[in-house]
Parts: C-alpha cells; sequence; structure tokens
C-alpha cells in the first residue's frame, strides 16, 4: 500500500485511501490545525494525514495532549482530546463540541486520575515503612 498523496489535478490522494481527497481539503486542514495551534499557544505542532479526506490534529509541546477536530454530522466540529503519558500510554479521553468544555472536562478528570494514583502510591508507602509486614511480603 502506498499511502503517499499523488496529486492529479484537483486530486491529491494516495493510492491506498482511494477517497479522490483533494489539494484543496489537504489546504484547508493544514491551515484550520494551524490556526487552532496558534490559538493555543507556543510549541503546539500539527499533523496532518488522509483517510478518505483530510484530517488534521494539534499536540501539545510535550506531546502528551492531542486534539483532533473532525466535522460531526450536523456541520458542528466534535473535539476528540486524548491524553498520552509516555511508558504508559492513553490515561484519558473526552469528546465534545465545545474545545473549552472538552479540556476543562479533561482537566478535571486527570485530576481525579492523579487523586486514585495519589492514594495508590500512599498505600505503597505504608506497606513500606511497616516493616514486618513487609518484611513477610518480601519473603
Amino acid at each position: 500500500m502506498n499511502w503517499k498523496p499523488i496529486r492529479r489535478g484537483e486530486i491529491y490522494c494516495a493510492s491506498a485511501c482511494g477517497g479522490a481527497c483533494t489539494r484543496a481539503q489537504y489546504e484547508q486542514a493544514r491551515r484550520r490545525g494551524a490556526t487552532l495551534a496558534k490559538k493555543l499557544g507556543r510549541g503546539w505542532t500539527v499533523r496532518v494525514w488522509e483517510n478518505l479526506g483530510w484530517f488534521y490534529e494539534v499536540i501539545s509541546p510535550d506531546k502528551m495532549l492531542t486534539i483532533h477536530p473532525s466535522p460531526g454530522a450536523i456541520g458542528d466540529v466534535i473535539y476528540f482530546l486524548s491524553v498520552d503519558v509516555p511508558g504508559v500510554g492513553q490515561i484519558a479521553t473526552v469528546t465534545g463540541t465545545d474545545l473549552f468544555n472538552c479540556l476543562s472536562e479533561l482537566s478535571n478528570t486527570l485530576y481525579q486520575k492523579t487523586r486514585i494514583f495519589d492514594a495508590a502510591a500512599d498505600s505503597m508507602k505504608r506497606i513500606i515503612r511497616g516493616g514486618k509486614s513487609w518484611q513477610k511480603l518480601k519473603s
């Protein structure tokens, strides 16, 4: 399969896609990605790809947060947000039509997960500090 797009007139599409994607769609995805990245601040990057159309996502400077806007069924934009931690994987996702609300929900989700991780770490510390009970676990 070849995923390298080829330009044939207005068509700008890879043979593996076969969706008759256009150069105009590609340019639109590229521009929209750049606009969103600029709004989010310094260091955000854009990734554009095709899969029966041209799509984009913006990636945070630390590479942990990805925002992927996609056209909705009734003309709305649906935002897919995900947080990926290197060495751990995806730890949270949120979907919605309002970017601010999605970011707020994602922040709340991460806060709740952080509290769970902190509680688990505290439990492990208590076991380690338990002395004799720790020695029993080692044997």
